[in-house]
């Protein structure tokens, strides 16, 4: 059992995430990192599929996670059909990060506010260092469509 209140990206990797009765939801596949604010944006989550075959992978808001330490587990309180329902994207389609309105859409409908707003709730004053840093040249952040990154 993990008590520890840290943990590893390969410790997140691959755990399974229930929902609270305990039914399974699916696996988490990835972590998208905000880089502006080093926070957690969202946990990409496999779900359907037989054997990872067929899945889909949904982007979760991080706050939406909570983590069991007792049944060394993740759960999800949402009823499956929602995440039936839910944004999601394929293997090989990941969604332009650049493009805030998936993210968005996201948040919305796991029914938190929308991303933008949520972050300047949840890091105050983060876009004033932002703006800082960004005229001392100490901050810039990769705009795949500027930089040519895909």
């Amino acid at each position: 059992m993990n008590t520890s209140m840290y943990l590893s990206d390969s410790a997140l990797r691959g755990r399974s995430v229930v929902n609270p009765q305990g039914e399974s939801l699916g696996t988490i596949k990835d972590i998208a990192l905000d880089l502006e604010t080093g926070g957690i944006a969202y946990a990409v989550l496999s779900f359907g599929g037989f054997l990872n075959v067929g899945s889909r992978l949904h982007a979760i808001p991080w706050e939406a996670l909570r983590f069991d330490v007792s049944g060394d587990r993740i759960v999800l309180d949402i009823p499956k059909e929602r995440l039936e329902n839910a944004p999601g994207f394929d293997e090989g389609q990941w969604p332009d990060h650049a493009d805030r309105t998936f993210l968005d859409s996201v948040y919305t409908h796991y029914g938190y506010t929308e991303y933008e707003t949520y972050r300047d709730k949840r890091y105050p004053g983060y876009e004033e260092r932002r703006r800082k840093m960004r005229e001392e040249s100490t901050l810039d952040v990769i705009d795949p469509k500027r930089d040519g990154v895909s």
